[in-house]
C-alpha cells in the first residue's frame, strides 16, 4: 500500500511538472524589443538625421578629420560677392585655408544643389562660387539625393567655405586630402548605410510580344522593326519608366480605358521625359500616368527588344539598367581618347550662350559640345549656358548672356566662346510675344551706347565685357544652325539677325563659325528637317551634339595661337 501511494504521488508530480512546462510552452511570446539605436535617424523627406539629434554632442572621432563645425556654421547661403540669405535650408561653414592641387572631400552634398563651396583669394576675397559644373566630381551616392564629392583647389584659390543642405548638416563630413568613401562616411557618423533598392520588375516580355506596331485605334503593321508588349495595369499617377527607347522613335507606349478600348498613342512630345542616355540612339524615359488610362502596352525597336526594361513606380538609372541585363555599359560617344597633340589641349574653355549651348535635349542634359570637346580634344571645359537666356534684354536683364560672364569674372580662360540670338528672335514667352528687334552696329566701343535692348547691342555688349574681363583670352562668336521649322518668332529666318552679328565680329575682330549659311551642316551633318539629330526643330539632341562637336572642336583649333 505504501509502495502504492508513493508511486502515485510520484506520477501525480511528474503530470504537474510536465503541465506547467506545457503551459509554459504555449503561451504566446511577448512583443520583442528591437535593439536601441541611439545614432541619428535619416528623417522621411531628407533621409537626414533629424534637427534634435543634431544637437546631440557626439564622443570625438577617430580617422579622417572633419574640416566642418557645425557649431560654427552661420544659418543660410552666402556667395563670393558676400552677399547672403537667410535661408532656413541651408548652413554656410567657416573659412577653411587650402593651397593649390588640394583634394577636398565633401558630403553628404545634395546633387541638385546651386553651389556647394565658395572659394577666397588670399585676402578672404570672394572670387567665385564652385557649382557641380564647375569642376566638382560626384563620387559615391550616399542617400537618395545626396553622394560624396570631389573638388580639386585651382590657382589663387586660398580658402573655401562650405554651403551644405540643412538635412544634412549634422552628418557632412569635409576633410582636406582624405579620401573617403560611402563605408568611411557611414562609419564615421555611427549611421546605418540606407538599405539597397529592391529588385526591378520587368512589366515587358519580350517573349510573348506581337512583332510589329500597334496603336490606339487597333490598327497594327507586321513591321519587323518593332515589337509591341501585352497590356499593363495602370493607375493615374503611376511612373512608367521604361528603356532601351529609341530616341527618335515615333511612339512608344499605347493607351486603353479601363474596357481596353485605345485612346491615345504616347509620345515624346505628349508626356514622355527623357532621362539617362544608354546607347547613341536610345535612352531611359519616363512617364506619369494621366486620368483615364487604365492599361498601357509598350512600342520597342526590335534592336533593343531583348535589353528592354520597363518598371512602374520603380525608377531607374543607366546603371541599374545595365546591371540588369549584365551588360557592359558603352562608352558615351565613339571610342577616341583625349588628343594630347591638338593644340587645344590643357586650354581653359568658357562656353556662354542659350539652351543649344547648353545641351537642353541632350542626355544627359548639359553635356552639349563643351563636354565632348572637353573629352576629346583635352580642354578644361566651364559651360555656363543656360537655356531660355538671350543677347538682348527681351526676357529681362537678368536673364542676358553676358551675365554668364560677369559670374566668372574672377577666373581665368584662355578661350571665350560665345552662342547666342536665337531665343532673341523667338521673343518672349509671357504671352506677349514680343521679339527683340534686330538693331544696328554702333561706331562706338563704349558700353554706355549700345542699345541692349536689340540684338545687336547686346552682342556688342558681350564682346566689350569679355574683352575687359579677359584681354588675353581668344574670343569668338558660333551662329546657330538653320531652323527653318522652327515655326516661333523669327527663328525660322534669322537672315538679318546674323547679318548684322557678322559685322559687329567683324568690328571687334572676333572669328565667328557660321552654322547658318552651311549647306553641309544644313544638309548632311544635321540633316535638318528631319528628327535623326534634331529633338525638335531648335534643339539638338544627343547624335546631333555628336556630329556638330568634332565640327567646332576643329575650327576652335584653328583659332589657337
Amino acid at each position: 500500500m505504501k509502495s502504492y501511494l508513493h508511486r502515485f504521488f510520484l506520477v501525480l508530480f511528474c503530470g504537474i511538472l510536465l503541465s506547467g512546462m506545457a503551459l509554459v510552452a504555449c503561451a504566446p511570446d511577448e512583443p520583442s524589443t528591437p535593439p536601441q539605436d541611439d545614432t541619428p535617424k535619416p528623417t522621411p523627406e531628407g533621409n537626414s538625421p533629424t534637427e534634435d539629434e543634431s544637437s546631440t554632442p557626439k564622443p570625438e572621432k577617430t580617422g579622417p578629420i572633419n574640416r566642418f563645425d557645425l557649431s560654427a556654421a552661420q544659418p543660410g547661403w552666402l556667395n563670393f560677392e558676400g552677399k547672403a540669405s537667410p535661408n532656413a535650408a541651408f548652413y554656410t561653414g567657416e573659412m577653411i585655408p587650402v593651397e593649390v592641387g588640394d583634394e577636398v572631400y565633401f558630403g553628404s552634398a545634395v546633387t541638385t544643389q546651386g553651389w556647394h563651396l565658395v572659394a577666397y583669394d588670399e585676402d578672404e576675397q570672394g572670387l567665385f562660387n564652385v557649382t557641380i559644373h564647375t569642376g566638382i566630381v560626384t563620387l559615391d551616392a550616399l542617400y537618395e539625393d545626396s553622394a560624396i564629392m570631389k573638388y580639386v583647389i585651382p590657382d589663387d584659390v586660398a580658402f573655401i567655405r562650405p554651403v551644405c543642405d540643412k538635412r544634412y548638416a549634422s552628418c557632412y563630413l569635409l576633410t582636406v586630402n582624405q579620401p573617403f568613401a560611402a563605408d568611411d562616411f557611414f562609419a564615421f557618423f555611427d549611421l546605418k548605410a540606407p538599405a539597397a533598392k529592391p529588385t526591378l520588375s520587368n512589366c515587358f516580355d519580350a517573349a510573348t510580344a506581337q512583332i510589329g506596331w500597334v496603336n490606339f485605334k487597333g490598327e497594327s503593321s507586321p513591321d519587323g522593326s518593332f515589337s509591341t508588349g501585352e497590356m499593363i495595369p495602370v493607375e493615374a499617377g503611376d511612373e512608367v519608366y521604361f528603356g532601351s527607347a529609341v530616341t527618335t522613335q515615333g511612339w512608344h507606349i499605347v493607351a486603353y480605358d479601363e474596357d481596353e478600348v485605345g485612346l491615345f498613342n504616347g509620345t515624346i512630345h505628349t508626356g514622355i521625359v527623357m532621362l539617362d542616355r544608354l546607347y547613341e540612339d536610345s535612352a531611359i524615359m519616363k512617364y506619369v500616368i494621366p486620368d483615364d488610362v487604365a492599361y498601357i502596352r509598350m512600342v520597342c525597336d526590335n534592336r533593343y527588344k531583348d535589353r528592354y526594361l520597363v518598371t512602374v513606380n520603380e525608377p531607374f538609372g543607366a546603371d541599374d539598367f545595365f546591371d540588369f541585363f549584365d551588360l557592359e555599359a558603352p562608352n558615351a560617344g565613339p571610342e577616341i581618347e583625349a588628343d594630347g597633340s591638338s593644340p587645344l589641349y590643357g586650354k581653359k574653355v568658357l562656353f556662354c550662350g542659350d539652351s543649344i549651348s547648353y545641351g537642353h535635349h541632350d542626355i544627359p542634359a548639359g553635356y552639349s559640345w563643351a563636354g565632348r570637346i572637353q573629352k576629346y580634344y583635352g580642354t578644361e571645359s566651364d559651360n555656363r549656358s543656360r537655356s531660355g537666356w538671350c543677347l538682348s534684354t527681351v526676357r529681362g536683364a537678368g536673364g542676358q548672356i553676358v551675365n554668364q560672364l560677369k559670374e566668372v569674372k574672377n577666373r581665368d580662360y584662355d578661350m571665350i566662346v560665345v552662342q547666342g540670338g536665337v531665343n532673341d528672335a523667338w521673343g518672349t514667352t509671357d504671352g506677349t510675344n514680343k521679339i527683340a528687334p534686330v538693331g544696328e552696329m554702333t561706331d562706338s566701343f563704349d558700353v554706355k551706347d549700345f542699345d541692349t535692348t536689340t540684338y545687336a547691342g547686346g552682342l556688342e555688349e558681350f564682346f566689350y565685357y569679355a574683352r575687359e574681363y579677359y584681354p588675353d583670352a581668344t574670343l569668338c562668336y558660333i551662329i546657330s544652325f538653320y531652323m527653318p521649322n522652327a515655326g516661333v518668332g523669327h527663328v525660322g529666318d534669322m537672315e538679318e539677325y546674323y547679318a548684322v552679328g557678322m559685322e559687329i565680329c567683324d568690328k571687334w575682330d572676333v572669328p565667328y563659325l557660321d552654322l547658318y549659311h552651311d549647306d553641309y551642316v544644313t544638309k548632311e551633318l544635321l540633316e535638318v528637317g528631319t528628327s535623326k539629330c534634331l529633338r525638335d526643330p531648335v534643339h539638338p539632341n544627343s547624335v546631333g551634339y555628336d556630329r556638330l562637336s568634332p565640327y567646332i572642336g576643329d575650327w576652335l583649333e584653328t583659332l589657337v595661337d
